[in-house]
């Protein structure tokens, strides 16, 4: 039996915000629970409102004369979801209204009609006036101590991440140069009449101009392309790869840094590792569906099980806050807290150290985050650098982003690529 969309998004919600799973995890478990006509609107309700919970839930403070129970967290988000459809959908707010109120009753909470009628109903009149009373952590939804944290480290640029971090996430392909350059691509682009723009910085990304199913991308099936922020095509360029060198992608999954050194040079044997043993498994079909090989290995990158001097070059995508990544994984805002960095920084330093010493002398590191947190870049570097005495740092040559003493520091922009750090490291021969 399929539940309204509106009740399905508020439970999944919920969970959510217990703990319970991230977003996209929960997603594919609700999805089987409403109709299939309704499930864009339930992806909708949900990344978009968690998207704008922290400012959602700042205008429902300020309505609100007491906080509800705990065990009405449900009716909570439901309000949030009608706040969300009113503010940022194109839903008619007779519907938007009356449809979240309906969802009550499917809630067994009929009592709670009223409010959550009222509260919508006086948002409309006072959508302006609840905004402008809004904190500016609020206003760009973000949790205090996250904005706190962006405006101290980029104070002439925290408007700007703010609208990143809000802004729906580009779909951005990049082109497999080892079946056809990116021109001949994105003439199969113009005959299937899907609009899109060359990327900027990465010279195999395409941005299109509005989403759509991979099924329903050209040569997709087939490894003419593959889905991949331009921040992150770039990784692969900055190591100086050569057939027969093996190089190391430590924290591979989900693949798409392992295929791109691939595409880039077929002559790689190439070493994919991760934590966790059922992640390799998407790494394995990445590879599958773009007619690679590689040798894919669980492991626990602080103890990594390789002899010294194994590898030509080491890719590290370091575990860390996702903090230029808030518009693709909206739910980071709600479940990441700022006790969460030292923990990161310290394994980052652990996965640093682990790797070195498997690099051969003369070869290079290349670390990486998608992060825009000074602390878990450029001081993550600068530090690795200082305890490191054989390291030698490798300034990057990109038009992309800003050079800064020890790498080179991407931010998220709304109309291009994520926000990314990289440092590039050489051990002295």
């Amino acid at each position: 039996m399929t539940a309204p969309v509106r009740v399905a998004a508020a439970r999944c919600l919920q969970q959510l915000l217990n703990e319970e799973g991230s977003l996209p995890q929960l997603l594919t478990e609700y999805r089987q629970k409403v109709q299939g006509g309704e499930r864009a609107l339930l992806a909708e309700l949900c990344y978009g409102t968690i998207r704008h919970y922290w400012q959602l839930q700042g205008m429902l403070t300020q309505m609100s004369s007491k906080p509800l129970r705990a065990k009405d967290r449900d009716i909570e988000l439901l309000i949030l979801i009608g706040l969300y459809q009113l503010r940022y959908m194109n839903i008619g707010a007779h519907a938007a209204v009356n449809e979240t109120v309906a969802a009550c009753d499917t809630l067994k909470k009929s009592w709670a009609r009223k409010l959550v009628n009222a509260l919508l109903r006086r948002y409309q009149r006072e959508s302006d006036a609840l905004f402008d009373a809004l904190s500016a952590a609020q206003k760009a939804s973000l949790p205090d101590w996250m904005f706190d944290a962006f405006k101290v480290a980029w104070p002439d640029h925290i408007n700007r991440i703010a609208a990143a971090s809000t802004a729906r996430p580009p779909l951005c392909l990049r082109v497999n140069s080892q079946q056809s350059p990116r021109d001949s691509y994105t003439r199969q682009l113009t005959e299937a009449g899907i609009a899109f723009q060359n990327c900027r910085y990465a010279t195999t990304g395409i941005r299109l101009d509005s989403g759509r199913a991979v099924e329903r991308i050209p040569g997709f099936e087939t490894g003419a392309v593959s889905v991949q922020d331009e921040a992150a095509q770039l990784a692969a360029g900055f190591l100086p790869l050569a057939a027969g060198q093996t190089v190391l992608d430590m924290c591979a999954a989900p693949g798409g840094k392992t295929c791109h050194l691939l595409e880039r040079e077929p002559g790689l044997t190439v070493v994919a590792a991760d934590l966790i043993a059922h992640r390799l498994t998407r790494v394995q079909e990445n590879l599958t569906r773009l007619s690679q090989s590689a040798r894919l290995l669980q492991c626990d990158g602080k103890q990594p099980p390789f002899a010294e001097a194994s590898f030509d070059h080491i890719l590290l995508d370091a575990p860390c806050s996702g903090s230029g990544v808030l518009r693709r994984y909206p739910d980071i805002r709600v479940d990441r807290h700022a006790e969460d960095i030292a923990e990161l920084t310290a394994l980052q330093s652990q996965l640093l150290a682990a790797a070195w010493p498997l690099l051969k002398p003369g070869g290079e590191l290349l670390y990486v985050t998608c992060s825009i947190l000074p602390a878990e870049n450029e001081q993550q570097a600068a530090a690795f650098l200082a305890a490191t005495a054989d390291a030698v740092n490798i300034a990057i040559t990109s038009d992309a982003g800003f050079a800064t003493d020890h790498g080179q520091q991407l931010l998220p922009d709304a109309d291009s690529h994520d926000g990314f750090f990289f440092a590039r490291f050489q051990k002295a021969r």
